[in-house]
């Protein structure tokens, strides 16, 4: 597992509405009930040593595929950059945007 990057800012928790995570391949889909106690989301700004700050999203649920009956713990982490980031401010700021930000 990988050693996780030094923390920069306060955590973030903020509620879900609902959560749906596909797997193209074998056509599972892990989906919560709406508003699913448990559900964590979460959003931090951290420093790994040697490389630019970045926005740490981790996301963690309780999934069940009701087609092929299946459910499982689906944990997910990912980072961004400071650039991306802005980029969700701008769509926060100007949600009428009509261009795709690049």
């Amino acid at each position: 597992m990988k050693i996780l990057p030094r923390c920069t800012s306060d955590e973030i928790f903020l509620d879900i509405d609902y959560v749906i995570c596909r797997f193209m391949k074998s056509k599972i889909a892990y989906k919560t009930n709406q508003n699913q106690p448990g559900t964590l989301f979460t959003i931090k700004k951290v420093q790994e040593k040697g490389i630019h700050p970045q926005y740490h999203f981790h996301m963690r649920f309780d999934g069940k595929d009701k087609i092929f009956n299946k459910e499982d713990i689906i944990d997910l982490d990912f980072y961004i950059t400071e650039k991306q980031f802005t980029k969700l401010l701008s769509l926060v700021k100007n949600p009428n945007q009509s261009r795709l930000i690049g």
